[in-house]
């Protein structure tokens, strides 16, 4: 069964459909060959190391902008930050890579001082990709325990395809579209960890 397996896996590759989506962090992309559809990442660091930050930017911002085409949608456990916030730091990142402009996510919400009117402007602009992203990326930011992970995680899952019963302990997940993207982040699992599986 292993050796079918590897065989349907080399065709699959003839086909160029074991190319990775690119995190936008080419010496990255040369070690792990881009975002991989069925591997589980773990990414640690120290307290405020800039886990999220990396996590936001090579496997939210950049794997939907490097998508070229790919359905792909993500289930966002933030444990960490509020779906407001951690939207205004994608926002924050897209009004960059777009407009040259450096406009934070506190300037955004205006924590420290009023959004200027060019600001403003440019977030407005920006409203049409906030929409598109708000399609792809569903946030959790209120906080659950385990097995309130696993039933949130299913019932979005079921969204996208099926549960098939193998026996009485254990069940295979069956996407309707196989070439679908499905992305799951838990930020955090532990103070200096963060967890995410692409399906």
């Amino acid at each position: 069964m292993s050796v079918v397996k590897l065989l349907a896996n080399v065709e699959l590759g003839r086909a160029g459909k074991n190319i990775g989506i690119s995190t936008g962090l080419p010496v990255i992309d040369t070690v792990i060959y881009g975002i991989q559809r069925k591997f589980l990442y773990v990414v640690g660091a120290d307290t405020s190391g800039g886990k999220t930050s990396f996590v936001n930017d090579a496997y939210v911002y950049n794997l939907l902008k490097n998508a070229q085409g790919k359905k792909i949608n993500i289930l966002y456990y933030s444990f960490e930050m509020e779906a407001s916030i951690l939207f205004a730091k994608l926002l924050s990142r897209y009004i960059y890579d777009t407009y040259a402009e450096i406009i934070t996510y506190e300037e955004i919400l205006s924590l420290k001082t009023s959004l200027t009117d060019e600001h403003y402007r440019i977030i407005q602009e920006s409203l049409p990709w906030l929409k598109e992203l708000e399609t792809h990326l569903f946030i959790y930011d209120k906080a659950l325990p385990p097995k309130g992970i696993y039933a949130t995680c299913k019932q979005w899952l079921e969204k996208f395809g099926v549960f098939e019963k193998i026996d009485d302990h254990r069940e295979q997940y069956v996407l309707d579209d196989p070439e679908h993207f499905l992305e799951v982040i838990v930020d955090h699992i532990g103070s200096n960890w963060a967890l995410f599986k692409v399906i």
